[in-house]
């Protein structure tokens, strides 16, 4: 949580008009409420002067070692569980005191206190009926208050900061109606990231909340919704918050906003959404198409590839050669159906591996194409034909037919009727 100088004096101007409707004329004000109001007041004076002696344009508070990338130069730091006060000095944060101080002495009774309990020594408050002088800084310590009573109806009040006397407050003779309490809320929009929403484990978020008020905003928290812990301070960027978030459980999620004002008044939004686990990728499969066979001269095969993946879509194709008995053309290839070429009688293989939209790759899968010779022209055989023979040792036949095969003549006798 941090606080500006423009915020510590909005809050003073809020406290004197507290302090004016309460002590006004004839008011019979108890010890307890006033005492109240001073401290609040002392607390406001003390870390407005602190800021403007230390330069600083803001004042955190944490119960951690600040980060480094808090803050910029000149900025402070309250550690709420130490009280050590840091101050940034070139990009640093470094110790300059703590608020708690060094150990005392034990106090001595009737010296140090007087009700028999025993105690810190506080501040001074003392009534005096004039204005403190250059010769009353000394024997005071830091806080201590000083009233000057000039009437009735009317004061002035110093404190005693950085060693010498400071007006802090002026009560008028004339009096101030009493200024109406404020009780309006902030106004707090959730933006970012939407009600309902599914986000994967991991997911880098930014909570984004939109914070308006009519006497203005004055820290703003994100949360847990179903453990109230603490994810961090919203950084302000006009009416606008955001904190980086990293959802890295998954299930329902519950995230809340809580604004408040410069009087206390709180305002929350919330917004639910869902973590989701990893879903587990399915694998795309790859169909190289179903055998196929050609015969020279035809020396080319038209690939018939394709592929199904059931959780998304095919990105690429990679096609290869395995076997065959020489190197076709047209292979490696990255399209769907690509042409081998250059094909010679036998028989190839080639494999065809798919992509998805993942990047997640196959198994591989194989198709053969067999590459047929050039066929032999048929030889057709002539007709029949009669040979006369005529010789004295041969039995009478008349006629011989004769056939021509592929690879000889046949001659076949044929005898006479």
């Amino acid at each position: 949580m941090a606080t500006t100088i423009a915020q510590l004096q909005a809050a003073l101007d809020t406290l004197s008009r507290d302090i004016a409707s309460t002590l006004k004329p004839g008011a019979n004000v108890p010890g307890p409420t006033l005492a109240a109001l001073l401290v609040r007041q002392n607390a406001l004076v003390k870390d407005l002067s602190t800021m403007q002696a230390a330069g600083a344009s803001k004042l955190y508070y944490g119960s951690s070692v600040p980060s480094p990338q808090l803050g910029t130069d000149n900025d402070l730091y309250r550690h709420t569980g130490t009280w050590d006060e840091y101050q940034k000095v070139n990009g640093a944060w470094v110790v300059r005191l703590n608020l708690r101080g060094a150990s005392g002495t034990t106090p001595q009774k009737n010296v140090d206190y007087f009700d028999g309990n025993d105690g810190l020594d506080g501040n001074t408050i003392v009534d005096q009926k004039y204005a403190p002088q250059t010769a009353d800084n000394a024997g005071y310590k830091e806080g201590d208050q000083w009233f000057y009573t000039i009437s009735l109806s009317s004061y002035e009040r110093y404190a005693h900061l950085n060693g010498v006397w400071r007006l802090v407050f002026r009560k008028a003779e004339t009096s101030t109606p009493p200024v109406s309490a404020d009780t309006q809320a902030p106004n707090l929009t959730f933006t970012v990231p939407a009600s309902g929403a599914v986000v994967p484990v991991g997911s880098q978020l930014t909570l984004t909340v939109t914070a308006s008020d009519n006497v203005g905003v004055t820290g703003l928290r994100f949360l847990n919704g179903a453990t109230g812990a603490l994810l961090g301070q919203g950084s302000k960027n006009g009416n606008t918050y955001t904190f980086p978030y990293t959802a890295s459980t998954a299930g329902p999620l519950s995230l809340v906003a809580e604004a408040v004002d410069a009087v206390g008044n709180s305002q929350t939004a919330t917004v639910n959404i869902t973590v989701q686990a990893p879903v587990q990728n399915m694998l795309p499969v790859a169909n190289a198409g179903g055998d196929t066979s050609v015969q020279l001269p035809t020396n080319q095969a038209v690939l018939q590839g394709s592929g199904t993946d059931t959780d998304g879509s095919i990105a690429s194709y990679a096609w290869r050669q395995v076997t065959g008995p020489n190197t076709a053309t047209g292979l490696p290839s990255t399209v769907q159906n690509p042409v081998a070429g250059n094909l010679i009688a036998g028989t190839y293989q080639f494999g065809l591996i798919t992509k998805d939209n993942t990047g997640a790759s196959s198994t591989e899968d194989f198709v053969l194409v067999t590459v047929a010779p050039v066929p032999k022209a048929p030889i057709t055989p002539p007709a029949p034909r009669n040979l006369s023979i005529s010789s004295g040792g041969i039995p009478s036949w008349d006629t011989v037919d004769e056939y021509q095969s592929s690879t000889a003549y046949e001659i076949e006798f044929v005898p006479s009727a």
